[in-house]
């Protein structure tokens, strides 16, 4: 009897520990309570972020978007501002890239200047996008270039005002010119004369006057104002540029000519909405190039392949509201 107890118990003891040996048991399923089973860690990136400026609202907009756009991702944000000084940012790059980013972004006025930037991040193996750096050249060590370029910008803003002077049986304008003296702002000029041209209207420059801020814009403007007693249109190449001769004219008292810009700042889209002499801006969309190149950083760690230059849409501010480059073009 004992015997067959003692062989009864055995033979349980081996059920239990099949049993114990079974598969791995699931957990219970996620009915909704307030503690989730934990996701698997994701890997953080740290991105360097070189800004040219920060006095402009377009590069506050691009900084905030990306920024934005990385804390969706997950990812580590260190930033430089380079305050329009290019020895500068490529100190604050150069800093950077001795921190150990994995990647970093620049936006510049002097993409051609950085050539010793993109060299020293190729050798530590750390990939440069590029945000509206058009003067970096193509064959340089950078990923991509995301943006729009400025000339195929200002242009469309040139095809909507000839278009405008067009309408009015008005085939040729006097224009003076408000500018920052470097390639980028050459370029917009050189957009808006192409494309007021291509509309049937010729322009005749009567000056250009060189300056980097809203203040010598007007103070420009002044002087424009006093040496010629009528001007149709004044070509201008930022914002800054544009609302500093709105001012300009605005205490002269004169009226009789129209200003451009480029940039779509809210302070344009007032003076434009009240129908006056702003008559329009050109428009590139900081936010969305910022977004776009977040996104591009993740699908190159992911190792897929990513055009050479990626192009974000353009347009202008009138006083029919956004128009888009198909519009324009229509």
């Amino acid at each position: 009897m004992k015997k067959l107890t003692a062989m009864a118990f055995a033979l349980l003891l081996i059920i239990g520990l099949l049993g114990g040996c079974g598969g791995k048991k699931e957990p219970p399923a996620n009915t909704g309570g307030e503690n989730p089973p934990a996701e698997e860690p994701k890997e953080t990136l740290k991105i360097g972020l070189s800004m040219f400026t920060q006095e402009f609202p377009f590069y506050v907009t691009m900084q905030e978007s990306f920024e934005a756009a990385c804390r969706e991702k997950g990812y580590e944000v260190v930033s430089t501002n380079a305050s329009m000084d290019v020895s500068k940012q490529i100190d604050g790059c150069m800093d950077m890239l001795s921190r150990g980013i994995d990647a970093l972004v620049i936006t510049s006025w002097y993409g051609d200047a950085l050539l010793d930037i993109f060299e020293t991040a190729e050798k530590q193996g750390v990939p440069v996008f590029l945000i509206s750096t058009n003067t970096a050249p193509d064959d340089a060590a950078f990923v991509t270039k995301v943006g729009t370029i400025d000339k195929d910008t200002t242009y469309l803003g040139g095809l909507w005002t000839g278009a405008y002077y067009a309408g009015q049986g008005i085939a040729e304008i006097d224009a003076v010119v408000f500018m920052t003296a470097d390639q980028v702002h050459n370029d917009r000029r050189d957009g808006y004369l192409e494309g007021i041209e291509e509309a049937g209207v010729t322009v005749n420059i009567l000056n250009t006057y060189n300056g980097d801020t809203r203040e010598d814009a007007m103070a420009s403007c002044d002087d424009a104002l006093i040496t010629y007693p009528e001007i149709d249109l004044m070509i201008t190449t930022s914002a800054q540029h544009g609302l500093g001769a709105y001012d300009a004219c605005a205490a002269a008292n004169r009226s009789e000519m129209n200003i451009v810009a480029m940039d779509g700042e809210d302070e344009e889209f007032q003076k434009i909405d009240e129908k006056g002499i702003y008559l329009c801006t050109a428009l590139q969309f900081p936010g969305e190039m910022a977004k776009e190149t977040v996104g591009l950083i993740g699908d190159y760690f992911s190792g897929a392949s990513i055009d050479r230059f990626v192009y974000t849409d353009a347009g202008i501010y009138c006083p029919e509201g956004t128009l888009t480059a198909a519009e324009i073009k229509k």
